[in-house]
């Protein structure tokens, strides 16, 4: 865990401005959200509040962002039917609770992550150590 928040931050000594700030935000959010050994489907909530602004400025960015909310949506509802009383249509709980249905979830999940991190880090800080200019802060 402290090697993945150490790793989310050191990019800021190469570049500190408004989206770099944000894409090490969201880097510290998905460390908090993937790395520990147990964690909670809230966890990810502040990455969806990060990331949101960055979204924005491209189509990929835009695309991963919706893959991710569709996973998170499709976790907490998961989490939802299992751990509390709540309750779907029984069509819908019946294939969300099947053992493939979770699994789709979570690569969903972990490659629209992956995507994010590709995609934060070649346009924040540059593909091969230049800094980037794709991402840049409104106004």
């Amino acid at each position: 865990m402290a090697v993945g928040l150490g790793a989310a931050v050191t990019p800021l000594r190469r570049r500190s401005d408004l989206p770099a700030l944000l894409a090490s935000g969201a880097f510290v959010a998905f460390a908090f959200y993937f790395l520990p050994t147990r964690t909670h489907e809230r966890y990810l909530f502040p990455a969806m509040a990060v990331l949101a602004p960055l979204a924005v400025l491209s189509g990929r960015q835009m695309l991963a962002y919706l893959a991710l909310a569709a996973g998170f949506s499709l976790s907490l509802l998961y989490a939802l039917v299992v751990v509390t009383p709540f309750s779907l249509p029984s069509a819908i709980e019946s294939l969300l609770i099947t053992t493939p249905a979770v699994w789709v979830i979570g690569l969903v999940m972990m490659g629209a992550t992956a995507a994010w991190v590709l995609l934060l880090w070649r346009s924040v800080w540059g593909a091969a150590g230049t800094v980037g200019t794709a991402v840049r802060a409104p106004g």
